[in-house]
Formats: structure tokens, C-alpha cells, sequence
């Protein structure tokens, strides 16, 4: 280890307060300290860095440099080299670290002894974490199983140890990967249950952890990433996760086991009334047009049609303004929410994309589309009514009908 580069945590992850000398300071956007030893962790091995402050100046980034030396970012700074130094990690950022890792290191055990996938990559997130494997699927009742193991091994509250060794022990002692470089290494081992070279901040007893939780699985490179969640993170999304099944339950009066089954037959009841929608919507469409036709005012020759719908669908709605636009020669504009539908007949001296910009330009909202049909949303419902009435005039402008 360089002589600037000491670093206090990896023989204890616990130390949040320390004394060092400033060795050099360097100015950028920010200000970059090395200090002769320090117990901040730097961005690496696929952990978030830690945070803190330098005799009270903020640190709002950690990242070893070129030389392996920890460099510490600040956005203001008032020492100079020489200078004794108070450093204070953020305790709250570093134990949740400390819990993502330990963490990790379980799950990867966990991944490699039940469904035999190897880690080659990880990432600990703010609030997610993942790792990949070099698996292209995990079966369910694998990850199942998994998870399980890893809460068991951290219900154990077994002892997390550190220790140093050369290259030429590691394959003698069981380390689940074995770097590829020459010099000592220190190991985490957990219990009798995993042992990896790992330079990262972790918890001394694995139920420091308190709760891992797998979230989801997807496929990228051919291997499979998992994403989890540690601590109060698990315990987090658990409560949100069992809140919304409380209210599922209640709006449905099933038991959460039924959940299932009361959805799928909710979506089997929409598509049904769906198809039966769309055959009387058939069925009307020859009075509906006819009566949109004879209401429409009369500009240049061309009918303009203003609707208002109360919660339309709109994929429904713009079915229907093309619909009336193919009927007959007309310009259509159908409201519903915040949204605005627009739908001109072929051949006109405007189209509805360029009506959509009229719209957007002169009264905001966002949106835009092509010559037959096109949408704008965005807008503030009290706005739209006297909107779409100076629309028509602008419309009628444009028609030549003013």
C-alpha cells in the first residue's frame, strides 16, 4: 500500500472518526485531498464511495487515483499541506454499505451453491443493488431457494472475518474467485460459509444485515442480473409491497392468496365488455356520425367538429376522430382529461400536425402527429375550453373563412 494511501477501514469498518496529515492538495472544479491514511472508502469493486467531511468542509465524492491513493473531493477548502485534519465518515451511508456488501457476498455464495452461477459483477446501488451471473436464467424455485439460504446464513449471525494471505494460498484455503495478480490479499470470510478476496467495507456479524430480499431477474449478455435489496431497504419495500396488497385485498374481498385469480378474472371481464363495446360502437357509428355532422359548424366548406368526452379512452378516440375525418371533408377535435385529439380529412389546405403546432404555440401542452391525426396533452383542464373556441378561430383564419 502506498505510504499515502493507508486505509483505515479494512481492518475496521466500524471507524467513522480519525486524525490524519494533509500530503497534497490539488484544485479542479473541486478541491482533491490526500491525506496519509484515511478511513473514507473510495468508489471501487463496485460499492459506492463514502461521504463525510475534512475538518468540517463536505466530501462529496471518494475515488482512488492512478497511484492507488484515496482522494478526497471538496467543493470548498481552507488547509494546506502539513496540516493535521479531523475526518468524520457519514455513519449512516457507510453501514448501509456495509450491509449491501456483506450482503452480496452472501448471495453470491447463496447463487453459486444452489443453482451453480458463478458472479462476475456487482453493483451496490443507493437504494438497489444487483449482481450478474454467469447463468442465462435462474429458475424460480432457484431464486427461491437462494434467497432463502442467504436469510438463514444471516439469521445465524455468523462471525464476519478479515484476513491477509499471498497468491499462492488462496487456492488452498477454498476463496470463491481467486484474482489474477501477484501480492497479499485480504479475504472476507463469512462463518464457514463463504471466503472471497474483497477490499469493501462489511459488517462484523452477518445479522447486522437484517433482511435480503431478491426483486427481480433479467436477462443481459447472455448472463442473468439480480437485483436485491438489504436492510431497511428490504424492510422498505416490504411495506410498500404489503400495503398495496392490503388494498387489493379489501377492493376485492379476497384473501392475498386469491389475488391472482380475482385480477385475472377482472381482465377477462374487460375483455369482454371491451368486445362488446366495440360491437355497439359498430352498430352507432352510422347515427353518431350523422348527428356529429348535421352539429358541426360549417367553415369554407369544411365541417369543424368540437367534442368534449369525460374519461375517454384514448386510443378509442382517436379510432372514432379518424373514423369522422374519413366520413366526410371535416376538422376534428375531441377533448378528454387534458388531452386533445385532432383528425383532418385528406387533401386540406392544413393538416392535423400542423394544427397540433397551432395549438401547442399558442396555448401550450405538448405533442404532434401526422397529417390525419395527431394528439397534444399537457394542458391545464381550466384552460381548455376557451383554448379550443380560440382555436376554431384561428383555424377559421387559416380557412380563410374570417
Amino acid at each position: 500500500m502506498n505510504k499515502t494511501g493507508k486505509r483505515l477501514y479494512y481492518n475496521n469498518s466500524y471507524l467513522l472518526e480519525f486524525e490524519s496529515v494533509v500530503e497534497a492538495v490539488s484544485k479542479r472544479d473541486y478541491y482533491e485531498i490526500i491525506l496519509r491514511e484515511s478511513a473514507f472508502y473510495p468508489e471501487s469493486g463496485g460499492q459506492l464511495f463514502d461521504t463525510g467531511s475534512l475538518n468540517g468542509f463536505q466530501v462529496g465524492h471518494v475515488y482512488a487515483n492512478e497511484n492507488d491513493e484515496v482522494v478526497h473531493c471538496c467543493e470548498m477548502w481552507s488547509g494546506e499541506v502539513g496540516q493535521k485534519v479531523l475526518g468524520r465518515v457519514d455513519g449512516e451511508r457507510r453501514f448501509d454499505n456495509m450491509k449491501k456488501h456483506t450482503g452480496q457476498h452472501i448471495l453470491s455464495q447463496a447463487f453459486l451453491r444452489i443453482a451453480s452461477a458463478e458472479t462476475v459483477g456487482a453493483h451496490l446501488g443507493e437504494v438497489e443493488s444487483t449482481i450478474e451471473l454467469d447463468s442465462a436464467e435462474i429458475r424460480e424455485n432457484d431464486l427461491r431457494a437462494v434467497e432463502s439460504l442467504a436469510n438463514d446464513i444471516i439469521m445465524q449471525n455468523l462471525p464476519v472475518n478479515i484476513s491477509y494471505h499471498d497468491l499462492t494460498e488462496l487456492a488452498g484455503l477454498g476463496v470463491r474467485r481467486i484474482p489474477k495478480r501477484q501480492g497479499e490479499y485480504r479475504l472476507i470470510g463469512i462463518g464457514d460459509f463463504e471466503l472471497t478476496a474483497c477490499g469493501g467495507t462489511h459488517c462484523a456479524f452477518t445479522g447486522e444485515i437484517g433482511l435480503l430480499k431478491v426483486v427481480a431477474q433479467e436477462k443481459i449478455r447472455g448472463h442473468s442480473r439480480i437485483t436485491f435489496l438489504c436492510g431497511h431497504h428490504s424492510v422498505i419495500d416490504y411495506y410498500l409491497k404489503n400495503e398495496v396488497v392490503n388494498k387489493l385485498t379489501n377492493r376485492l374481498t379476497c384473501h392475498f392468496s386469491g389475488l391472482d385469480d380475482s385480477v385475472q378474472k377482472i381482465i377477462l371481464q374487460n375483455e369482454n365488455l371491451r368486445k362488446q363495446i366495440g360491437i355497439l360502437n359498430k352498430e352507432l357509428l352510422p347515427s353518431r356520425l350523422k348527428n356529429l355532422e348535421n352539429e358541426a359548424d360549417d367553415i369554407a366548406g369544411l365541417k369543424i367538429i368540437k367534442k368534449t368526452f369525460e374519461n375517454y379512452d384514448i386510443k378509442g378516440l382517436r379510432d372514432f376522430a379518424m373514423k369522422v375525418t374519413a366520413a366526410f371533408n371535416s376538422i376534428v377535435i375531441f377533448n378528454t382529461d387534458d388531452t386533445l385529439i385532432i383528425s383532418v380529412s385528406g387533401g386540406q389546405v392544413i393538416d392535423a400536425a400542423y394544427i397540433a403546432r397551432l395549438f401547442v404555440d399558442n396555448f401550450g401542452g405538448r405533442g404532434g402527429g401526422n397529417q390525419v391525426i395527431a394528439q397534444v396533452g399537457g394542458i391545464p383542464k381550466d384552460t381548455i375550453s376557451p383554448s379550443l373556441s380560440k382555436l376554431v378561430d384561428l383555424i377559421a383564419k387559416e380557412l380563410g373563412g374570417n
